[in-house]
This record gives structure tokens, C-alpha cells and sequence, in this order.
């Protein structure tokens, strides 16, 4: 789930999707192997102003339309725009879709019997048991990738602060908004299980400001 906008996050989608896509390969397996991998995005913001909340990406030929393989596909789900076609009566959704998005809101850190009591349906009981199966090994994996791009993602959410404070002339306004960003990030990567040093190298910030968290 990607809450906030940055510059730059439609190029970050590629860049996490090819990082599921080559993942999947270990030593010995062939590119025939390779599984579909469907990268989802719920975002809390307006991405493409197009009065649509959902998005399909797929790689298609610009004058037949033919998908060069289905393993790739990007779903952008726009929350504020799918919440104004609801409220007019517009959407065309299954009550599966709602389930959907209360599970992906109330997984983390909730207790599974509970969770699974309320979504009555068989395919949740199998997602459940999907999160639990994570191996060790896919999560310092997950971890590693998570990490490289930390940086990356600081730098974006800076330079989104810096032009927008630049387009309206408020340089103080970029300042804070630099630090501000900082320590939300900061808050992600703790909840994330991060260390403190991790942290405070990715973001720059002084052990005085992690205290403060």
C-alpha cells in the first residue's frame, strides 16, 4: 500500500515489479520457469486523474495491442477515486472486492481466528496461511531488496518536497518538509523491525531525533 505521492512513483512500481519478476530464478532454472508475477497498488491518492480507480498495466504493442507475455502486470487501485464512485452509486464491484480490502487493511498484526471469522470464504483461509509460510530465507530476501531501495524512496520524497516547496516559493517550507519526511520514513522503517543504526544511516537523522520517535 503506498499512502503518500512521490515524484517519481510510477517508476518505482517497474523497478519493484522487475524485482519480483527476477527473483523468482535460483541457480539451475531456465526463464521458461518464471511464474506471473501481479504487483498491486492501493494508493491513498489520485495517480492518473482519469476518473477511473482501477488500472491494469500490462506490456502491449502500441498499434495491435498484443501482450508480450501475461507473467507481467502492474493494478493500480486509487482509493479516493473508487470512494466517489461509491458514494454515487457507480461501482461495479463484487462484495469479494470489499472483502479484499478489509483483509489487506487488518492482516497485519491481526489475529488470524478473529480475521477469518469475519471473511467467510475459503480463499482467505489460503491467504492466511500464504503470509504464515513466508520462509525465512524470502523474508531477509524481501528485507535486502526493501533496503535498497530505502534510499531511493528518501530521495524521491525529498525532491517531492524540494519542487513543490520551489514551485511555491516557501524554501523554508522545503526544509521542514524535508525533515518531516524523514522522520515519517523513520517511523516506517522502525515498525519495519529496522535497527536504529539502519535507520539513522538511511535517513540521516541524529540519535537525539530517533529518540524523539
Amino acid at each position: 500500500m503506498q499512502i503518500r505521492w512521490h515524484e517519481g512513483l510510477p517508476q518505482r512500481m517497474l523497478h519493484n515489479w522487475t524485482q519480483l519478476y527476477q527473483r523468482q530464478l535460483t541457480e539451475g532454472q531456465e526463464y521458461y520457469e518464471h511464474v506471473p508475477a501481479i504487483s498491486v497498488w492501493i494508493l491513498d491518492t489520485t495517480l492518473f486523474h482519469d476518473n477511473r480507480w482501477l488500472h491494469v498495466f500490462r506490456c502491449r504493442d502500441v498499434d495491435s495491442g498484443l501482450v508480450l507475455h501475461d507473467d507481467q502486470c502492474i493494478i493500480t487501485i486509487e482509493l479516493p477515486t473508487w470512494q466517489t464512485w461509491f458514494k454515487a452509486g457507480k461501482e461495479s464491484i463484487l462484495e469479494l472486492f470489499n472483502c479484499w480490502l478489509y483483509f489487506l487493511t487488518h492482516a497485519k498484526g491481526a489475529d488470524q481466528e478473529m480475521l477469518l471469522s469475519q471473511l467467510d470464504d475459503p480463499v482467505f483461509k489460503e491467504a492466511v496461511a500464504v503470509i504464515e509460510g513466508y520462509t525465512k530465507d524470502q523474508k531477509q530476501r524481501h528485507a535486502y531488496d526493501m533496503r535498497q531501495n530505502y534510499k531511493r524512496l528518501v530521495n524521491s520524497y525529498i525532491y517531492t518536497g524540494y519542487k513543490q516547496g520551489k514551485d511555491e516559493g516557501l524554501e523554508t517550507g522545503v526544509e521542514l518538509g524535508k525533515h518531516q519526511e524523514k522522520l515519517e520514513l523513520a517511523r516506517k522503517l522502525k515498525d519495519k523491525g529496522m535497527s536504529d543504526e539502519e535507520i539513522m544511516e538511511v535517513t540521516g537523522l541524529t540519535p537525539e531525533e530517533m529518540a524523539g520517535l
